[in-house]
């Protein structure tokens, strides 16, 4: 990611709008309020050390959904990992990406 910014400056972005957080708080709302609707398996990833995103909601909508469909939602958290763990070091990453892909074949017959 940082080579690539330094290579190409303009792909930089900035910070979230003002905007963007509140769709993001108001799809937090959506998605927890509408947890029951779900009818596919669900990996959540949970960033351990996250300071943007809080886990109760999370938590809530990990809850809400296997109240009704008992199992769907699996929820992994990441010690220590932040907000972005994708983009983290591979400490983080690679458990990540572990956890996403055995998610992945176990969905596969």
């Amino acid at each position: 990611m940082r080579r690539e910014y330094g290579e190409n400056p303009a792909a930089k972005l900035g910070g979230p709008s003002v905007l963007w957080v509140r769709l993001a708080q108001e799809a937090g709302k959506t998605a927890r309020k509408n947890a029951a609707d779900v009818k596919i398996p669900v990996l959540l990833l949970q960033a351990g050390d996250d300071t943007m995103v809080k886990a109760a909601g999370q938590l809530e909508f990990r809850d809400r959904l296997n109240e009704t469909r008992p199992g769907l939602c699996r929820l992994e958290r990441i010690e220590g990992a932040r907000h972005e763990i994708f983009m983290e070091s591979d400490l983080y990453r690679q458990p990540a990406f572990g956890l996403t892909l055995d998610f992945i074949r176990n969905q596969v017959p």
